[in-house]
């Protein structure tokens, strides 16, 4: 790997992780809120979203099966779908979405 590869490589994991962070301080803590997160993977950075937030009630939509299973492990309610198509929920239904 080159010099150039090495810097750009650092400066796009520096851009995530300042990303995150902006994203995490965007929130405030409402502790009754209902938090939808779109695409929630394995759900580790819903989790940290939900801490922010301070709310255990916590939903997710994830297209791959496997990675659902993982969120769902750690608490979150999911469901499988593919956010191209209708959402699975009603209208309305959340306070806080990402």
């Amino acid at each position: 790997m080159n010099i150039f590869t090495k810097t750009m490589m650092k400066q796009r994991t520096a851009a995530y992780e300042l990303n995150k962070i902006n994203i995490l301080d965007s929130f405030n803590i409402k502790n009754d809120a209902k938090f939808m997160d779109l695409g929630c993977d394995d759900g580790v950075w819903t989790k940290k979203i939900a801490d922010k937030i301070q709310t255990e009630n916590i939903h997710g939509i994830e297209i791959v099966k496997e990675r659902a299973e993982v969120a769902k492990k750690s608490g979150i309610e999911v469901k499988i779908s593919d956010l191209n198509v209708k959402f699975p929920y009603e209208d309305n239904q959340f306070d806080i979405i990402h």
